[in-house]
């Protein structure tokens, strides 16, 4: 199944047949904002919920840290400015390998990585190859 993400409306349109390309990833929760991470005109957006961040070279700043108070059992995932004020902070149970926001702090560290997927994401990729790079 894919989504089709209305960035007006922070809200999501369900799809049965996934289309031939494909410009982001979402995690759709029942309980907490949903968040999405896609390609527009060669910038690269992560939007959590209402809130919309371009993720230019370096900034915003993701970090995915474990809670030491929980013994590493929580995370802690921030969108931080470039004067390290929250923008957006989250804590969750953690599960056992990695998740959506530990590989996105991992992966949106590389300024590469985010000029490279703003450019792919907004022409579009291949569902399979998008599945396949971001594990």
């Amino acid at each position: 199944m894919s989504v089709r993400w209305n960035v007006a409306l922070s809200s999501w349109t369900a799809l049965e047949e996934t289309p031939a390309l494909v410009h982001g990833i979402a995690l759709i929760r029942p309980a907490l904002p949903s968040v999405c991470l896609y390609g527009y005109a060669e910038m690269l957006y992560l939007q959590i919920g209402a809130e919309r961040f371009p993720l230019e070279a370096l900034l915003p700043l993701l970090q995915c840290e474990p809670e030491l108070i929980t013994g590493g059992l929580r995370r802690i995932f921030s969108v931080q400015s470039a004067q390290r004020e929250a923008l957006y902070s989250e804590r969750y149970w953690a599960i056992s390998g990695p998740d959506f926001f530990h590989v996105l702090a991992r992966k949106g560290i590389d300024p590469q990585w985010r000029s490279d997927s703003a450019a792919l994401w907004s022409t579009g990729i291949d569902s399979a190859l998008l599945r396949q790079s971001w594990a």
